[in-house]
């Protein structure tokens, strides 16, 4: 009897653990057009590699429109399965087809930002950006049904024929992304281009309830120019740079490195956390490569 009470006792002893979690920024393209007639959406795959089910937590939403209605959520992903989404389709659980403005995308409502996610231990999380044309694009969307695209090609909603207005191209893996970075910790993106056959643009995240204080510094290939723009995020919101060679002050790294190179990198410090991607798009055939921090 006296063993019993001790086994009881000690059981009551034994630490509880929490189920872990890693937390990622995954940059999406919701729905937009770009420039050059181009169209963006984002196919996300979360693959769990384990023999029980494990579950991602869509915990923020930090980007372009109030209108998207984000709500958090969480999805289960099954033992030993892969499990496909739009990035539409992780805005809220409950949207079931509309933003709160439009019933389904069109020209004038182009959505785009960071999911912020919390993995099980054992998930992996992976997002195409998918690259298609905007050409033909129906204008409308307001009070429309709206016909679902498939989650490899958006996910999102458009007033048009079945299959018409989906992103139908490829395009480059996001993959692990890793957390927003601590205030004033430096951040790089290694890979820009400083050629005019390409455009670069610089994305900035701020997830924080102030307005971020970012510094970014732009090195010519070799090292011999720089030059730096003091930006200012709003409170959890973000900011694009676009096209950032083809005017001041990063000209003067387009010039400095002329026709011998178009390799050029930066250095990125803010006073909030924040999280920077570079995208670094073809103006023939909008193809993109992205140039992720480190």
């Amino acid at each position: 009897m006296r063993f019993s009470r001790y086994l009881i006792l000690s059981a009551t002893l034994l630490p509880i653990f929490a189920v872990q979690a890693e937390r990622v920024v995954l940059p999406v393209a919701i729905f937009a057009v770009g420039a050059n007639q181009s169209l963006w959406a984002t196919e996300i795959r979360a693959t769990n590699q384990t023999g029980g089910d494990l579950m991602i937590h869509i915990v923020d939403f930090v980007g372009t429109s109030a209108a998207l209605r984000f709500a958090p959520g969480d999805y289960v992903i099954p033992a030993g399965q892969t499990r496909s989404f739009g990035a539409y389709n992780l805005v809220s659980e409950a949207l079931t087809g509309c933003f709160a403005l439009e019933c389904s995308v069109g020209f004038g409502n182009s959505a785009f930002g960071a999911f912020v996610i919390d993995l099980d231990l054992g998930v992996s999380i992976e997002a195409a950006i998918l690259t298609g044309t905007s050409a033909g694009l129906p204008r409308g969307g307001v009070g429309g049904a709206g016909l679902p695209c498939n989650v490899w090609e958006g996910g999102y909603l458009v007033d048009a024929p079945e299959g018409e207005g989906c992103v139908q191209g490829a395009g480059p893996l996001l993959e692990n992304t890793g957390d927003f970075r601590a205030p004033t910790t430096p951040m790089a993106l290694g890979w820009l281009h400083t050629q005019p056959s390409r455009r670069t643009n610089v994305t900035f995240y701020n997830p924080d309830p102030v307005e971020a204080s970012v510094t970014l510094t732009v090195t010519s290939a070799d090292g011999a120019a720089s030059a730096n723009q003091a930006i200012n995020v709003p409170a959890h919101a973000i900011m694009q740079l676009n096209d950032i060679f083809s005017a001041p002050p990063f000209d003067a790294v387009r010039s400095h490195n002329g026709t011998v190179t178009a390799a050029a990198s930066a250095t990125i410090i803010s006073s909030t956390r924040l999280y920077a991607i570079g995208w670094v798009i073809s103006n023939q055939n909008n193809t993109v490569t992205i140039s992720q921090p480190r």
